[in-house]
């Protein structure tokens, strides 16, 4: 059991980290907010869905 509960503590861990990766390369300014949305407006989103997927396995790591 003890294996099991670090591998979760290993997974808050990197979702943590992995969250922190996307907010620093994946967020733009409003200069290039103005082109990424032209180019791919689904961006916003799929950060936002990101984000809730990084939360999801932070709580479940911390579970």
């Amino acid at each position: 059991m003890p294996e099991y509960a670090r591998k979760l503590g290993d997974v808050e861990r990197v979702a943590e980290e992995a969250d922190r990766y996307v907010s620093g390369h994946g967020s733009f300014t409003i200069l290039d907010q103005g082109l990424i949305g032209f180019v791919a407006p689904g961006h916003r989103q799929l950060m936002g869905q990101l984000h809730d997927l990084f939360a999801r396995l932070v709580d479940i790591g911390a579970g």
